[in-house]
């Protein structure tokens, strides 16, 4: 599965010093899609991922209130 014709956008890669080398972040156009899109690209075994769900300010927003 390649990334653009999947509708995921790369956005930004910074390299890191600590466990982890780079990274990268995408705009896909749901959760689903960019898994699948990683799990294609981590089966060439050329690659390890790690995925990290980030929410926006006004996305905590909305998990807060559902938590209280």
């Amino acid at each position: 599965m390649a990334l653009s014709p999947a509708g995921i956008k790369f956005k930004d890669l910074y390299w890191t010093v600590g466990e982890y080398d780079l990274v990268a972040t995408f705009e896909a156009p749901d959760e689903e899609t960019l898994a699948a899109a990683l799990l294609a690209l981590a089966a060439q075994g050329n690659l390890r991922t790690t995925t990290l769900r980030a929410f926006t300010a006004e996305e905590m927003r909305g998990v807060i209130a559902k938590a209280t």
